[in-house]
C-alpha cells in the first residue's frame, strides 16, 4: 500500500473512527499488542495490517495434572514444575515443562530428557599449591563456593597460573531459580516458585490439531459475570460519593485511572450535580460493558456457567487447562488478567508502519516502547492533519 492509497482510505473513515484514531495516536499504547480488529475499528486498512500479523506469546506455562508449583530452572531458565506425590515413572521433585510453543510442535510431556548441561564451573584465584593439597582446606573451599545448596561436588583441579587457581565442577539438579529476599538489613537468596491455587489460572482452550486457536480466561469471564449482576449506583449515592471525594481532597481536579471524572474545568469547580451525573453514568456504562462481555463469552462457549460452578463440566469442543505466568514485563494482561497469546500486532509497529508509508522523516530518540509509540504517534498525527485526514488543532477546539 502506497501513501496516496493509505490517505484515500483514511479520509473515507467515519467521524467516530477518526476520533478513535486520534485518541489512539495520542496515547501510543506502546506496550499493547492487539488483534487486527482493534486497528481496523480505527480505520487502518487490513492490507497494511495483515503482513504484520503474528502470534505474540505471553511468558506462561501449561500446568499438567499432578504439578503443584512452577518456576524456572536455575541453570537453563526453562520452565519447571514440581510433582508433589510422585507415582510410577514420575518421582517427587522438579521436572522440565514444555513451553506452549513447543507443545504446538508436538512436545507435550514433562520429564528430564532435555540435554541442558547440569554442570557449573567455579574458578578461585589466589590458591597456592600447598593450600590445595591440604585436604581440609580443599574441602572447605569446595563447600564454601557451592553455587547452590543442592549442588554436589563433581571434580576439581589446581593450575599454576597467576599465582595459583583452583577449578571446581559442581552438578546442580533441576531446581528453581533463586531471587533475593530481604529481611531488614540482611538479604539472602531463596528458591523462587509459584504455587498453583485451586481457584485461579483456569482456561478453556480450543484446538485445531495441535495448534491452540481460541481460549477463554475463565476467571476473567466469571469476573464479568459477577460484575454484570451488581446493582447500579443510585443518584443519591453518586452525590454522596462526590461529597466524600471533595472532603478527602478539596482541590481535586479529576480522577484518572479506572475512572475519568472531572471535578474542575479551567480551574473552577464544576457543580456537584454535574459531577454526580457523570459518576452515575460511568457506573451505568461499566455495568453495561460487563454485561456485553459476559454475553459474548456465554454465546461463544455454551455451558460456560456450568463450568464455572464445577470444572468437571467441561463444555463440548473445549479443553480445560491451567496456565501460569512466569514473568511480569513479558506477560500480556487485560484488566489485570493474563492474556496467553494474541494473534495480532503491536501498537508501536502499526504506528511506525503508517509513519513509513506516509514518508514521514522524523527521528525517534525516545527510549522504551511506551514513550517511543507516543512520539511516533505525534509524528503521524501531524502528517495526517497536514493531509486533511484529521482536523487541525484549531478545528478540534
Amino acid at each position: 500500500m502506497n501513501k496516496q492509497e493509505l490517505i484515500k482510505r483514511l479520509k473515507e473513515t467515519t467521524d467516530e473512527q477518526k476520533d478513535m484514531m486520534l485518541s489512539w495516536l495520542r496515547a501510543g499504547e506502546g506496550h499493547s499488542v492487539m488483534e487486527l480488529d482493534y486497528f481496523a475499528e480505527r480505520g487502518i486498512p487490513l492490507e497494511l495490517l495483515e503482513p504484520m500479523k503474528s502470534r505474540n506469546w505471553s511468558n506462561f506455562v501449561r500446568v499438567p495434572e499432578g504439578i503443584t508449583k512452577v518456576s524456572r530452572d536455575l541453570m537453563s531458565e526453562r520452565p519447571i514444575g514440581f510433582v508433589e506425590d510422585g507415582d510410577g515413572w514420575y518421582s517427587t521433585g522438579w521436572f522440565y515443562l514444555p513451553t506452549p510453543q513447543e507443545e504446538e510442535q508436538g512436545y507435550s510431556t514433562i520429564g528430564k530428557s532435555y540435554t541442558d548441561s547440569r554442570s557449573k564451573r567455579i574458578f578461585i584465584e589466589g590458591i597456592d599449591e600447598e593450600t590445595y593439597e591440604d585436604w581440609d582446606e580443599r574441602e572447605k573451599l569446595i563447600e564454601d563456593n557451592k553455587p547452590h545448596p543442592k549442588a554436589s561436588h563433581q571434580s576439581d583441579k589446581w593450575d599454576d597460573y597467576e599465582g595459583g587457581i583452583m577449578t571446581i565442577d559442581y552438578t546442580i539438579p533441576i531446581t528453581p531459580e533463586q531471587r533475593d529476599k530481604y529481611d531488614g538489613s540482611k538479604h539472602n537468596k531463596e528458591d523462587w516458585f509459584m504455587e498453583l491455587e485451586e481457584s485461579s489460572d483456569h482456561y478453556l482452550v480450543k484446538y485445531d490439531g495441535q495448534k491452540r486457536v481460541d481460549y477463554i480466561n475463565v476467571n476473567k469471564a466469571a469476573w464479568h459475570g459477577i460484575q454484570s449482576q451488581r446493582k447500579p449506583m443510585t443518584k443519591k449515592a453518586a452525590m454522596d460519593w462526590v461529597r466524600a471525594k471533595r472532603a478527602e481532597e478539596p482541590e481535586i481536579s479529576r480522577i484518572i485511572g479506572g475512572s475519568n471524572i472531572i471535578f474542575q474545568t479551567n480551574g473552577k469547580r464544576r457543580p456537584m450535580k454535574d459531577i454526580a451525573q457523570d459518576k452515575w453514568q460511568e457506573e451505568q456504562d461499566d455495568i453495561a460493558w460487563h454485561k456485553r462481555m459476559w454475553k459474548k463469552y456465554a454465546d461463544d462457549c455454551l455451558g460456560l456457567n456450568d463450568f464455572i460452578k464445577d470444572t468437571d463440566n467441561v463444555p463440548s469442543g473445549w479443553s480445560h487447562e491451567r496456565f501460569m505466568a512466569l514473568g511480569y514485563m513479558d506477560v500480556m494482561t487485560n484488566c489485570n488478567f493474563m492474556v496467553p497469546w494474541v494473534d495480532g500486532v503491536g501498537s508501536t509497529r502499526v504506528i511506525s508502519a503508517i509513519k513509513h508509508t506516509l514518508g514521514v522523516d522524523k527521528p525517534n530518540t525516545m527510549l522504551g516502547r511506551g514513550s517511543a509509540a507516543r512520539l511516533e504517534g505525534t509524528h503521524v498525527l501531524e502528517a495526517l492533519r497536514e493531509e486533511g485526514v484529521l482536523p487541525s488543532e484549531d478545528e478540534e477546539e
